[in-house]
């Protein structure tokens, strides 16, 4: 198996799961974008994560970027339902948008993965 069709196939399986087939803050359907450093699922059109800047997401197109066996393997234990589980025990009050994305939540979920980042 080659390595286009190894992540497809792994990406078909993470992304039969239900919380992963919308997109993490908004909902759309069937996002093909994620962000390596937090396990989730994206939609192209949600520029949140895009403006974040790399130092806090890195985004990477499921079909369209390569992935690292390290990459892979963050998706597969994280995923949106491992994130908003996280989010819900230790964000500040769960608020949305940029605040659940401090910096030691973030520090501390993408330990908790195990994440190489990009």
């Amino acid at each position: 198996m080659n390595i286009q069709t190894r992540e497809r196939h792994i990406f078909a399986i993470l992304c039969a799961q239900k919380a992963n087939k919308t997109h993490f803050d908004c909902s759309a359907h069937n996002p093909t974008w994620l962000s390596v450093i937090f396990a989730i699922y994206l939609c192209l059109d949600y520029a949140l994560h895009c403006n974040m800047g790399v130092h806090i997401t890195f985004i990477h197109s499921m079909n369209l970027d390569s992935w690292s066996p390290a990459q892979l393997h963050t998706m597969k234990v994280g995923g949106n339902a491992t994130d908003f589980a996280y989010l819900h025990k230790n964000s500040t009050g769960g608020k949305m948008g940029w605040v659940k994305y401090e910096r030691w939540v973030t520090e501390a979920y993408r330990e908790e993965l195990g994440s190489e980042g990009r």
